[in-house]
């Protein structure tokens, strides 16, 4: 992936998701998101949740983890220490992380990926200048 952003006139999240269902197509047992821009909003609300540690992806870059409820199943919020305007997630490794500390239990089923801007105040402008998605 790789985006730019106008400068805001507000706030807003940049993130790409992906869900967590008991079967394919099934109820949805977890929400895991990737925030790749957050809003002082989404740090506060992940800061409130349950911590869960620290994930570095295969770039070096750190993500922080929080938990929190959800109508169905857990969210879990990874935040960077900044920006990401570029680079590869590897939801895989996300998940074994989450696997590792008893979070996931590895018969789950991938169910959905998204990415996407979150408006939370005012206005802005994001360009999407690659996206690409495999599946192994």
């Amino acid at each position: 992936f790789r985006f730019t952003a106008a400068r805001p006139v507000g706030d807003y999240n940049v993130l790409s998701e992906f869900f967590l269902t008991e079967n394919p197509g099934g109820k949805k047992l977890a929400e895991i998101g990737f925030f790749l821009r957050p809003a002082k909003s989404a740090i506060a609300f992940a800061d409130a949740g349950e911590q869960l540690g620290t994930f570095t992806d295969a770039a070096g870059r750190p993500w922080k983890i929080g938990k929190q409820p959800a109508p169905h199943g857990p969210f879990y919020m990874f935040i960077p220490a900044g920006e990401v305007l570029e680079g590869t997630i590897d939801c895989k490794a996300a998940f074994e992380f989450l696997r590792g500390k008893k979070q996931v239990t590895g018969e789950e089923w991938f169910n959905g990926l998204a990415f996407g801007i979150e408006p939370v105040t005012g206005s802005g402008s994001v360009r999407v200048e690659r996206w690409e998605v495999d599946y192994e």
